[in-house]
């Protein structure tokens, strides 16, 4: 009886698995940073509630006086759980927004032209960021609302996605939509675009 030979992988097969691998990838990475993530949420909405104070006294009267001071306070006050706030919609924000970027890059640069110049890749990169972004934005929006002290009445990821959704309606779930698409775009197109670049230049 003959052997049959092996099939090489399809295309498509190619593309699940970098969908597979980049989901899996950013959402680890994004699981263990994500005590650097909550403090520094903290840190950046710190001051929201002295609005009537100047800048100079807001700085002076910071809740979290810098990274290690914020990182201290935090696990006296929250204990270690603290710094891990938000970790479930944050690790599934990074491996939904990063395994659609990778899987629709591909797509859109053979769209665009096949990826041939420069500039091509980068428009592919910046579409499949945006659109990556704006999918994953409600998972953001949760993300944050859990990191942020005070911020204590959803019970978790799926009762912060129903809450906000009977409460604010959809556009709730989309607050900060355009920004964290036009940040992601950047980001993309640069990341992705320069990495395809040099790996093509690298290897010949």
């Amino acid at each position: 009886m003959s052997v049959q030979p092996k099939l090489p992988p399809t295309e498509k097969s190619n593309e699940l698995l970098r969908f597979c691998f980049a989901s899996f990838s950013q959402g680890f990475t994004g699981f263990c940073t994500n005590p650097i993530d909550v403090i520094k949420t903290r840190m950046q909405v710190d001051g929201e509630l002295q609005k009537t104070a100047s800048v100079g006294q807001q700085m002076t009267n910071r809740y979290y006086q810098g990274f290690i001071r914020g990182t201290v306070r935090i696990v006296r006050e929250e204990g270690f759980a603290g710094l891990m706030r938000g970790a479930v919609p944050g690790t599934l924000r990074d491996a939904t927004y990063s395994g659609m970027r990778i899987y629709l890059y591909e797509p859109f640069k053979n769209l665009i032209g096949g990826g041939n110049h420069l500039h091509e890749k980068i428009i592919a990169g910046m579409c499949a960021g945006a659109i990556s972004s704006f999918f994953a934005t409600p998972l953001d929006v949760v993300k944050i609302r859990l990191q942020v002290k005070g911020e204590r009445r959803y019970r978790g990821l799926m009762h912060g996605l129903i809450d906000v959704g009977k409460t604010e309606g959809l556009a709730g779930l989309y607050k900060g939509w355009a920004p964290t698409m036009i940040r992601a775009a950047v980001l993309t197109g640069s990341q992705v675009a320069s990495y395809d670049q040099i790996k093509r230049f690298l290897i010949g």
